[in-house]
């Protein structure tokens, strides 16, 4: 049976910029990293997690 596929997670990798520096240089920043970042990684945030990498993030912490 296969594995069921996980629809990927994105999430900030970093606190964007923008949320400390109310300017438009930051948001332009913040715009771009988002883009920047997406490009590079949204090829591998689509492929599913290995089963044996799925059991050890399921497992409960102490139960390992």
């Amino acid at each position: 049976m296969a594995a069921p596929v996980v629809a990927p997670v994105v999430a900030p990798v970093v606190a964007p910029v923008a949320a400390t520096l109310s300017t438009p240089q930051a948001a332009a920043f913040d715009h771009w990293l988002h883009d920047r970042l997406s490009r590079l990684y949204a090829g591998v945030l689509q492929e599913p997690l290995p089963e044996s990498l799925r059991a050890v993030l399921e497992t409960p912490r102490g139960q390992a």
